[in-house]
């Protein structure tokens, strides 16, 4: 990605990016890609007015580790997570999470989530009793709503964009 004054952010293959909204910047390709992408837009929303697009485009390194600053609170198994962006609304947000085993209940889960498996595996069981096994390199979309459950039989480590319907923008008066 370029920004405005043709400083570019480069990204290679395996890694993940996040383009912010409200940035100007143009798109420069050398040869064939492949991508799994989630856009966000709400229309109720008013467009962010970002006068550079400087830090409006961050690479993810998947060889990132998490550490025990980033371990989560009132968990049964421990879990870490960073997040690298969440929007202005506060309903959506990108980052890095990990596990140790971990077997959850059936339940309706809690919001949109799209996920790059980057190492270890797990497995979404129904509530029908289908289940879908995902592991290293796999990317997968869980919209909200989902009576699923989550096993992890040893190790999980995923980049994560999620999106939360309960939070709704409003646009402001023009």
């Amino acid at each position: 990605m370029l920004d405005e004054n043709g400083h570019g952010v480069p990204a290679r293959k395996g890694q993940n990016v996040i383009f912010r909204n409200g940035i100007q910047t143009s798109w420069k390709q050398d040869g064939y890609l492949k991508k799994f992408y989630i856009n966000y837009m709400d229309l109720r929303a008013d467009t962010p007015q970002i006068e550079s697009a400087a830090g409006g485009v961050i690479v993810l390194d998947p060889d990132t580790q998490l550490s025990d600053a980033d371990l989560l609170e009132n968990t049964s198994t421990p879990q870490r997570e960073r997040v690298f962006f969440e929007n202005l609304h506060g309903n959506f947000e990108v980052g890095l999470w990990d596990t140790q085993t971990l077997s959850t209940e059936l339940e309706p889960f809690g919001y949109h989530e799209f996920a790059h498996v980057l190492e270890g595996e797990v497995t979404l069981r129904e509530a029908d009793g289908t289940e879908h096994h995902f592991k290293s390199g796999d990317v997968f979309f869980v919209p909200a709503g989902t009576l699923c459950s989550w096993h992890v039989p040893r190790y999980l480590r995923k980049y994560y964009a999620a999106l939360n319907p309960a939070i709704r923008p409003q646009r402001t008066a023009p």
